[in-house]
């Protein structure tokens, strides 16, 4: 509720949103339909119902949501009772855990907030919407739960006569934009996205097949089969997803990357999407990214104590360069900006270049990287330096120019914060040179090098102990003194899917430059001549680390053995 204010007529009139006639308007509608005094100023005031519904979404402190941005579970639709939907002016849109976000008319309804509680079973999160798009949204969803409920137990049984490649593809735009519009296709793809932010999914796979349409999500670093809609559906749900992302729904020759936003749990996702022309039709892979402000920090890392103060004493330095090496999706931007977070302050001019831009940081100019308009890493690198800049962080180095010019930035009074592809932090040395940089240039600008994984973590809900046999440890000099321990794993339970395993938390190496490493890096010396010069030096490797996790339970052996097959 807005601080310092009881009353929400005087707040809407003295923000200009509604005169006394419109209040008492309002109340005479109250009066005589017998409705809560916020439906009824909405009925009042229809052509205020913008400033209307912005105000009041301000006033009772819950985020407001247009009807076209609704994102609906029908399975989550079918928990609540329609009559009581419709009587009470709600929708259900999505269950996140145990956590039910619901569109609402009228927030002062406490009744509906907890029947609904009550009925469901979960807490509730509350979105404001207008009483229009609630009842449109209401009068399409309910019938269709038992259609698309019909269609996912059908599965493939439908007919695939000549539904191969091309069979029943749409061969004309018309076509391609008429299937994707139907109610059943949106409703198909509204379940798929909900699902995967319900399962807290990191990425979203559309592949066809010969005879079917496999759904995958990608969640806690693991792909697995989530639903298989019918094949007959893919080229529909292709165009509706193509159609959101502003794409070209004719061409499926060729690849397209585009982007789009969805509100969930009171936050905007940003989606981006990318095709890819099979044998079998589009395949079509979402990453699921939070788009909103965030407060990383570096506790919620999970950097052991050392190196969380050998980290810090590196980004508090006033120039040099530090990178974060790591494959994909292992969480090296988290890092980059938990770093940001900790120097971010008023004196400080930070600057960023990023593809995409993932989060958004207060104070923080960033900086979206697009080829069309001929923005990429090394000419935005190029313009931020025109900035007087005190802090740059570059996304990722991807070729000798961008390379040369961050060694170059960090030689000149900046420091210089990016990301690299390898497998360990020794790598990351003899990566920059493999580009075309000058040894010596990198010696004397690199600060240090983070390489990380993430882990699985151990499922709270059914952790269970054992103790470890000696022939369960593979041949590793680092494992040793761990047969005969009592460790943690999970059993497996409904909250982790029977896996296990819940969430993820990162491992880490550092690897700070030492006088022996830099004269290393400036001799050409390869990455095992710089991991064992840094190993005398004190240095740990990342399976190293990562066994103080899993000796405290945070996650098991054999997690740690395979997010670090690579790097050893």
């Amino acid at each position: 509720m807005h601080l310092g204010r009881t009353d929400l007529s005087e707040f809407l009139r003295d923000r200009g949103v509604v005169e006394e006639a419109d209040l008492q308007k309002a109340r005479q509608t109250q009066a005589r339909e017998r409705i809560g005094f916020v439906k009824a100023l909405q009925r009042a005031c229809p052509t205020k119902t913008d400033p209307l519904l912005e105000a009041m979404s301000e006033y009772f402190a819950i985020p407001l949501m247009h009807g076209d941005r609704f994102l609906i579970d029908p399975m989550t639709v079918n928990a609540v009772p329609e009559e009581f939907a419709r009587r009470h002016g709600l929708v259900p849109l999505f269950k996140v855990e145990n956590e039910l976000t619901v569109a609402v008319q009228d927030p002062r309804d406490i009744y509906a907030v907890d029947e609904l509680r009550r009925i469901t079973g979960c807490r509730i999160n509350l979105v404001l919407s207008d009483e229009a798009s609630i009842g449109k949204a209401i009068d399409k969803q309910y019938p269709e739960v038992a259609r698309i409920e019909e269609e996912q137990r059908k599965g493939g049984q439908a007919d695939q006569a000549g539904t191969g490649a091309e069979g029943a593809v749409p061969r004309e735009v018309a076509d391609l934009q008429s299937a994707a519009e139907e109610q059943g296709t949106v409703r198909i793809v509204n379940l798929i996205l909900a699902r995967a932010i319900q399962e807290g999914s990191s990425d979203i796979h559309l592949e066809p097949a010969e005879k079917k349409l496999r759904v995958r999500f990608r969640t806690d670093g693991l792909l697995k089969e989530a639903m298989e809609p019918p094949r007959e559906l893919h080229p529909a749900i292709t165009s509706r997803l193509k159609i959101m992302a502003n794409l070209d729904i004719a061409e499926k020759r060729a690849p397209q990357d585009g982007r789009f936003q969805i509100a969930a749990a009171g936050k905007q996702l940003d989606v981006r999407l990318s095709t890819l022309p099979t044998i079998y039709g589009e395949k079509i892979v979402m990453r699921l990214l939070n788009s909103g402000q965030v407060a990383v920090s570096l506790d919620s890392l999970g950097l052991s104590p050392e190196q969380r103060q050998r980290f810090e004493s590196w980004i508090g330095r006033p120039h040099g360069m530090i990178l974060v090496t790591g494959p994909t999706g292992s969480g090296k931007t988290t890092t980059l900006y938990a770093a940001l977070n900790r120097i971010n302050t008023l004196v400080r001019n930070i600057v960023t270049v990023e593809d995409p831009v993932e989060y958004r940081l207060d104070l923080v100019n960033q900086v979206q990287v697009d080829p069309k308009a001929n923005l990429t890493f090394a000419s935005g690198l190029r313009s931020i330096l025109r900035q007087d800049p005190d802090v740059i962080m570059v996304g990722e180095i991807r070729d000798r120019e961008t390379a040369q010019m961050a060694v170059e930035s960090a030689l000149t009074g900046h420091l210089v914060l990016s990301t690299l592809h390898t497998n360990d932090a020794p790598g990351a040395t003899v990566r920059l040179v493999d580009m075309g940089v000058e040894p010596f240039l990198i010696s004397s600008a690199l600060v240090g090098v983070v390489a990380q994984r993430l882990v699985r973590n151990v499922c709270p809900g059914c952790p269970e102990s054992y103790v470890l046999g000696e022939d369960a440890l593979p041949l590793d000099p680092a494992l040793a003194g761990l047969a005969g321990r009592t460790l943690r794993r999970g059993s497996g339970c409904a909250e982790c899917g029977y896996s296990g395993y819940r969430g993820r938390i990162g491992v880490y190496e550092l690897m700070e430059i030492s006088p022996a490493v830099r004269e290393a890096i400036r001799s050409r010396a390869s990455g095992d001549q710089v991991k064992a010069l840094a190993l005398s030096d004190g240095f740990r490797t990342m399976r190293q680390e990562g066994l103080r996790r899993v000796i405290e339970g945070a996650t098991t052996l054999e997690e740690l053995l395979r997010v670090t097959m690579e790097s050893g």
